[in-house]
């Protein structure tokens, strides 16, 4: 036959603790178990990737001064080392960076500049009145 036995108490969810719960505690004998959870949860997620600390600790890099020290910033993306880098280098990659956002600009002008004239090559094909036409009147209008 088999002996029943009796739970007398129930213990921390925290596996390395052996506190008894008491009182209205469900889960964890106290905050600090709590805490200690949660933390080892979310270290987790992390554990895949080899690291415990979270994304910062896995762009260290070892080549660094600062006992592979970096610094991320952002979202993210970019990493930046205490590796000094030429002031040439340094002025080329700017030069070629601002020349990139001029271009990005300038072909999106364009392509706004070319939407706005086929919207008004619509509007005239559909409408009665020209589009300067309408709005030189709206204007005329506006200024009395």
């Amino acid at each position: 036959m088999c002996k029943k036995e009796k739970v007398t108490y129930l213990r921390c969810a925290l596996p390395k603790c052996d506190n008894p719960l008491t009182g209205k505690q469900r889960k964890f004998c106290s905050r600090k178990c709590l805490i200690k959870a949660n933390c080892l949860a979310r270290k987790d997620v992390y554990k895949k990737l080899d690291s415990y600390g979270g994304p910062r600790s896995l762009s260290t890099v070892e080549s660094s001064i600062k006992h592979d020290e970096t610094l991320l910033t952002g979202d993210g993306r970019y990493t930046l080392d205490d590796i000094p880098i030429d002031s040439q280098i340094w002025e080329a990659a700017q030069f070629y960076d601002e020349l990139h956002q001029q271009n990005c600009i300038e072909h999106e002008n364009k392509r706004v500049v070319a939407g706005f004239q086929e919207f008004m090559k619509s509007y005239n094909e559909h409408h009665d009145v020209s589009y300067a036409t309408m709005k030189a009147r709206k204007l005329k209008e506006q200024n009395g």
